[in-house]
């Protein structure tokens, strides 16, 4: 990835990095819910390899698993990713549900989350200690220009790590890092001005041509090699900022740590889950909610390590 970005359009660029830094919404899983609806009522049959409502399929495991069963695989040393539409509610529900299943099964649970930027977690320890309020959070972490969802999307979450005293951490890093190394490259930027953060693994060439997909954005000017780098390069920005937060909790904690994160930075095992293991993390588990639409569990596909049947 040493090439120089010199000749990248202002207009897609811009377009390219807002879209990411809105919530990775070009991305596969986390677009238009509309059409996610469509891609549903297109494919009604469901093949064998998919979960039902209120059922796990892992991979290595022939027979469908409940929660419990799940959760038996799972050790204190676990990293827990659980992707997310950042759009939609009955993730979000879910991601509550399995917090509070973990947190009754293990002690020393922590939670990072990629909603939040690194230099917010004062703010963030302000309002999980009752200091400050939902709005004062929201209006002092910039809720609305750096992440833009609704925050009702999310409060459930949090208020569960307030309530049972579950330490949350931010993932992120600022905006302006990520600009200038998807834009310029890495060497561009001093050391002095990284937040802390390693040059990340080079990404598997499938997951650089997944993201070079993805950046040919439909109904916009399609994007030149030098567009696509740089959305390649911000994109492993995140992955790899994501990863060491992560991995930073899970040395300190006492129990396992969940990542509250977008499915698109987790699916197939690229992105975190790939810095991660760079970083020597071992027991790495990628979970996703399932719907009608999206990939099965096969000998030819492994968008995570399990998947959960959402109830229709």
């Amino acid at each position: 990835m040493g090439l120089a970005v010199k000749s990248v359009s202002v207009g897609l660029w811009w377009l390219l990095l807002g879209l990411l830094l809105s919530g990775c919404s070009i991305l596969p899983g986390l677009g238009n819910e509309k059409e996610q609806m469509a891609a549903e009522t297109d494919n009604p049959s469901l093949p064998d390899s998919c979960p039902a409502p209120g059922e796990w399929h892992v991979v290595g495991e022939t027979a469908p698993l409940s929660q419990s069963d799940l959760l038996e695989k799972l050790t204190r040393d676990s990293i827990v990713l659980l992707g997310e539409r950042h759009s939609a509610r009955a993730d979000h529900h879910w991601q509550l549900h399995l917090m509070a299943a973990l947190h009754g099964r293990f002690e020393g649970l922590a939670v990072g989350y990629e909603m939040f930027v690194r230099e917010q977690q004062p703010v963030l320890d302000a309002w999980l200690d009752g200091r400050i309020s939902d709005r004062e959070l929201q209006e002092q972490s910039d809720w609305d220009r750096h992440w833009g969802m609704d925050f009702s999307l999310y409060e459930p979450l949090l208020r569960f790590n307030r309530l049972q005293k579950i330490p949350a951490r931010a993932l992120n890093v600022p905006r302006d890092l990520v600009r200038r190394i998807g834009r310029d490259g890495w060497e561009s930027v001093p050391e002095e001005e990284r937040y802390g953060l390693s040059r990340g693994a080079e990404p598997p060439q499938v997951y650089r041509d997944y993201l070079a997909g993805m950046a040919q954005h439909p109904g916009h000017e399609a994007a030149s090699e030098e567009e696509v780098l740089a959305f390649i390069r911000a994109q492993g920005v995140w992955d790899r900022a994501m990863a060491e937060g992560l991995s930073a909790m899970a040395d300190k904690a006492d129990g396992p740590v969940v990542g509250i994160v977008g499915r698109g930075h987790v699916v197939n095992g690229h992105g975190i889950p790939y810095q991660l293991e760079d970083l020597g993390e071992t027991s790495v588990w990628v979970l996703l909610p399932w719907r009608e639409g999206d990939e099965c569990l096969t000998g030819d596909s492994t968008p995570a390590d399990a998947l959960y049947g959402l109830p229709r």
